[in-house]
């Protein structure tokens, strides 16, 4: 079988920036480098969702800016 690894969400570090959304690179707190894989959680005060955008300002580019690998 092959291993497993377990985090909980407030183990994920949280990115910084982002308002009324809650951004965690899940893949990397896995040690997953194929893909990538986040955790979005928008507050209550959230009324819309953030467009998926990986240019450099945009909410991806910031997000994956620690893993360029994953931006080509």
């Amino acid at each position: 079988m092959a291993d497993v690894t377990q985090v909980k969400i407030d183990e994920i570090e949280e990115l910084q920036g982002f308002e009324r959304v809650s951004m965690r690179r899940a893949a990397a707190a896995l040690g997953v480098t194929a893909f990538g894989i986040s955790i979005e959680e928008l507050g209550p005060e959230a009324d819309e969702y953030p467009e998926h955008d990986h240019s450099e300002e945009g909410i991806g580019g910031r997000m994956f800016a620690a893993r360029p690998q994953q931006l080509g």
